[in-house]
This record gives structure tokens, sequence and C-alpha cells, in this order.
């Protein structure tokens, strides 16, 4: 089930990109998030693992992720390798003069037929919430790089 959400930051392509490939910034904006610390030697390039906690429901897991791809300063793509359900995101920016537009999509995977049923029945549902969670995280991304005295208020 595949969802995404998009924001212009004004901020020029290498700050943002900066802040987003950093994952030690993960608990910064993205909602569940602790811990992020990358696993490899190697950070910053296809391939290298990092992992976080992330509590959802009540529960916290640690997830396991890989670098799929990476296109400094466009593009971010991992993959989850651990954890409660399987899915890959990808975070891509476009440089828009002084300003960045940046899109983040999360595809989450069934693991088995009864949550692909599940999916299928309610993805509906469960597609705009997974959106609007995006949208947040995305403009929390905004006022972290725009102005960064109102995100400490908050």
């Amino acid at each position: 089930m595949k969802a995404s959400a998009a924001v212009t930051i004004y901020a020029p392509i290498d700050q943002v990109f900066d802040f987003i490939a950093n994952i030690e910034n993960n608990d910064q904006w993205i909602n569940g998030v602790t811990e992020p610390a990358w696993t490899s030697v190697s950070v910053m390039e296809t391939g290298a693992t990092f992992q976080s906690m992330y509590t959802y429901g009540g529960k916290t897991h640690e997830i396991a992720y890989e670098i799929t791809a990476l296109e400094t300063p466009r593009l971010m793509a991992t993959r989850s390798t651990s954890g409660p359900f399987p899915f890959d995101s990808e975070v891509s920016l476009e440089s828009m003069d002084d300003k960045t537009r940046i899109t983040n999509t999360l595809n989450a995977k069934a693991t088995n037929w009864g949550l692909g049923l599940w999916f299928t029945l309610f993805g509906v549902m469960i597609r705009p919430f997974m959106a609007r969670q995006l949208q947040r995280e995305l403009m929390l991304v905004k006022t972290l790089l725009e102005n960064p005295e109102d995100a400490t208020r908050s």
C-alpha cells in the first residue's frame, strides 16, 4: 500500500538533502522514531545500514534499514530489513530556485495473504491516513529548516 506527500521548503536543495539524509535526524521529524543510529561502517552510500526504535500503537519495535538508492542531493531510498512490517521509502527533492520541493513516498508491504486482504479491503481508508502522517512529517522538516526557533518551542 503506497502513500506520498509533498511540500515546498524555502531552503536550498543541499541543505534539505543534508538534513533528510542524515539518519541521525530521523527522530526530529519522523513520528514514532527514536534512537536512530548507523550500523554499518560506511554511511551515506547505497548499501549502508542503520536502525532505530519505532513506537506505534503502544508497542516499540527495533527496525533495521538499508539505503537502496542515494543520488545526492536528489534522492534517498531505503527499505526496512527487519521490524513489524516491511516497507520501502523514497524521499525525492527538486530544486526550485531558492526553494526545494520534497516528496516522501512510503510503500508498506503485506507479509501474508491476510494482511494483503486487509490492505485491499481497508486500503482506501488507510492510505489517506498514511498520506496525512507523511505530510505532517514533511511540514515538521519545513519548520525545522525555515524556522528552527519555532520547532524548539513546540
